[in-house]
């Protein structure tokens, strides 16, 4: 089981919002001096509220009508018709595991003590978020303008009870659930509401959950290379650590490194001395194409990329977002804009690229190491014999091809396409949340597409194995291991869809 500890000093990382998510009994703990300073910000704001103050979301209608004086005695009911005129989402909803993360992010958020919130509703979203509470969430709606206003407004009424939640995968009434648990339902009071659907939970749980499905690629990439390379009998010069001292960039330093060590524990790999003069190297060109030479400049720029997507997401989870802010020390609060995306949404289309490129790059593999005049000896397409009658991987191929045409055409850029909405009141908005939801529905072609690799370079293995019996290197034989139990050897032809589609949940599971 999983327990984050929120103190006021908190640092909270993508993998720990992963991991909070992926386990369903996962709790979550609000220390004393979190506490206090909560309870402290609900204090100044009840004072200024006493005081008289203009606080929006209190004192006036929302967004446009932010003009308009709103009365004392609604309040509550102010807050509940936010929560209604917001809650108009549509769209294939978040898993299990991504409604958990939003939540979780927002209880994390709010815990930061800039929202004015009380300390006993916050308490009661922890306990609610403990009892294992996940709600239906709509991925479409969110111009991640005022954070993600439409996605957590329907959180918000899963809380109060009015929404839908999971049981398992099975979809109930949120008030049902309610009952079973033994617990009360949220009431929504003086701009609690706000503050909670005035933030970028979604976007920023999304995207931290992208990262680190991202990360899983890149490393499954770094493999896949090394086998590909390994198979193709590669120059490891190429890799040698020395070149990243005249180009220092960590990424390819590191990567360099990796594979340079991996791949001394090979003898299918061809020192400078082996090739002269060797008739077994016939036809091999003295320098191997960039897919292999220049594997860690490649995927170190991914690496380099993924660290600085990182950076703005990690300061996003451990950020305020709310409208207006509270700041205790200075007992003022100030009304601005830290719930717009814009940071969100450069680093999910930025995040998009890599998957696309590392897309690319395994679809470059695919092509190369299925051709019988790139391949030093392999079968064309990796088919079995006897010739004429099988063709191995052929269809996958194209299946991979027409994979890598979707995924660039999905991977454009959606932080430029700025529309005014709201009244003309949001007038630049920043589509973070459709940029992060676009980025999480490339993850299934990307890993099929790996998929598709991985049982290629099987296949090679075992083909390079039967005609040399050379050493195969510690990471060749671990993805045997691993990926033989999922893909048995293709002896013949065989219908491969279903194996594709299974390998690749196996690489991507959650």
């Amino acid at each position: 089981m999983i327990e984050l500890i929120i103190t006021e000093k908190s640092f909270i990382k993508s993998e720990t919002l992963y991991d909070l998510a992926k386990d369903k009994k996962s709790q979550i703990v609000l220390a004393q001096d979190a506490q206090e300073r909560v309870r402290v910000a609900h204090s100044l704001l009840q004072t200024k509220i006493a005081a008289g103050d203009w606080i929006y979301g209190y004192s006036s209608g929302f967004g446009s009508l932010a003009d308009e004086a709103t009365k004392k005695e609604d309040n509550t009911l102010h807050q509940k018709n936010l929560l209604y005129h917001l809650a108009s989402g549509i769209g294939e909803a978040l898993s299990v595991e991504e409604s958990r993360a939003v939540l979780a992010l927002r209880i994390r958020q709010l815990a930061l003590a800039y929202s004015g919130i009380s300390l006993n509703t916050l308490e009661q979203i922890i306990a609610i978020f403990n009892a294992g509470f996940s709600a239906i969430i709509p991925s479409l709606g969110s111009v991640g303008a005022s954070g993600d206003l439409t996605p957590l407004a329907h959180l918000a009424l899963s809380l109060a009870g009015e929404g839908e939640v999971y049981i398992d995968t099975t979809l109930v009434e949120s008030h049902i659930w309610f009952k079973q648990q033994g617990l009360a339902p949220i009431i929504w009071r003086e701009r609690e509401a706000l503050a909670f659907v005035n933030g970028t939970a979604c976007m920023t749980a999304l995207a931290a959950l992208n990262l680190v499905q991202a990360k899983k690629a890149l490393a499954r990439s770094e493999k896949q290379v090394f086998i590909y390379a390994e198979m193709l009998g590669a120059f490891r010069e190429a890799w040698h650590p020395l070149l990243a001292q005249a180009r220092p960039h960590l990424g390819q330093k590191e990567l360099a490194e990796k594979l340079y060590h991996w791949s001394l524990d090979s003898d299918y790999f061809i020192d400078e001395e082996q090739f002269k003069g060797q008739d077994e190297f016939e036809g091999k060109w003295p320098q191997d194409p960039y897919s292999i030479r220049c594997a860690p400049q490649l995927l170190g720029a991914v690496q380099d990329d993924l660290k600085s997507i990182e950076e703005i997401i990690t300061i996003e989870i451990n950020s305020a977002s709310d409208n207006p802010t509270i700041f205790i020390e200075q007992e003022r609060i100030i009304h601005g804009g830290n719930f717009n995306g814009q940071h969100l949404s450069f680093a999910s289309d930025k995040l998009n690229e890599k998957l696309v490129y590392l897309a690319v790059y395994s679809e470059k593999r695919i092509s190369k190491i299925c051709n019988p005049k790139y391949n030093m000896g392999l079968s064309a397409f990796l088919k079995s014999k006897p010739a004429g009658l099988n063709s191995g991987f052929m269809g996958a191929q194209v299946t991979a091809t027409a994979l890598l045409i979707e995924l660039k055409l999905s991977g454009k850029s959606v932080s430029i396409e700025s529309l005014s909405t709201n009244g003309d009141n949001q007038d630049m908005v920043s589509l973070g949340t459709l940029s992060a939801w676009r980025g999480r529905e490339m993850f299934t072609k990307l890993f099929s597409i790996l998929a598709i690799e991985a049982m290629i370079l099987c296949e090679a293995i075992d083909q390079r194995q039967a005609f040399k019996k050379r050493k195969l290197s510690a990471i060749s034989r671990d993805f045997q291991d691993e990926i033989r139990p999922h893909f048995p050897p293709l002896k013949k032809d065989r219908a491969l869809a279903k194996e594709i589609s299974a390998l690749a949940q196996f690489l991507f599971q959650f």
